[in-house]
């Protein structure tokens, strides 16, 4: 775990309070709040079982992957369909590349 990865969690998890709550974050609500401290656990969390999934030799196929994205409600538009340009609007303004949420979510599915 770097700590760009932890940072852009942090950030990620702020945005979708913020639009959750329909209010801004401040740092001093954010601490009080814990976040800092629940990105960080879910992180090494993740890091856990990912190591722990590696040990054992499973693995997750792009398909599995795929089918999860497209499954996932944040995505999909108002006919209930995976909506493309949703997924990639929702990835540039956590500022993650398409990459690195397929990566995290190889991990969340395993």
């Amino acid at each position: 775990m770097t700590a760009e990865q932890v940072r852009t969690a942090y950030q990620n998890e702020i945005q979708r309070l913020t639009r959750q709550l329909r209010q801004s974050i401040t740092p001093d609500r954010a601490r009080a709040l814990g976040i800092e401290t629940r990105v960080v656990t879910r992180l090494v969390t993740d890091a856990t079982l990912s190591e722990t999934a590696k040990g054992m030799g499973l693995a997750v196929s792009d398909d599995l992957v795929a089918r999860a994205i497209r499954d996932d409600a944040t995505f999909r538009d108002a006919s209930g369909q995976f909506n493309r340009l949703n997924f990639t609007e929702i990835l540039r303004s956590a500022g993650m590349s398409e990459a690195q949420f397929i990566a995290e979510q190889r991990n969340v599915v395993a």
